[in-house]
């Protein structure tokens, strides 16, 4: 039988400027986020956007542009 995925939603009230995290809720030795379909990736530059160890998204200033639907998702 196929792997079932876990599907959970979390609504995310953040305010423009702050820091935001969001913690991915499964238990991957790698994840990747996904930001309507799209992947997203560590900005190693100026440090804005982040994947934590423990598989968390780290926004160090959210603003407006960050609205959007995040997935997080196992590489395996």
């Amino acid at each position: 039988t196929p792997p079932h995925a876990q599907i959970e939603i979390i609504p995310t009230l953040a305010s423009a400027g702050n820091g935001l995290e969001l913690k991915c809720g499964i238990d991957a030795a790698t994840v990747i986020w996904r930001r309507y379909g799209a992947q997203l990736s560590d900005d190693k530059r100026s440090h804005q956007l982040m994947v934590f160890d423990d598989g968390a998204l780290f926004f160090s200033t959210v603003g407006l542009h960050h609205i959007g639907n995040y997935t997080c998702m196992d590489v395996n």
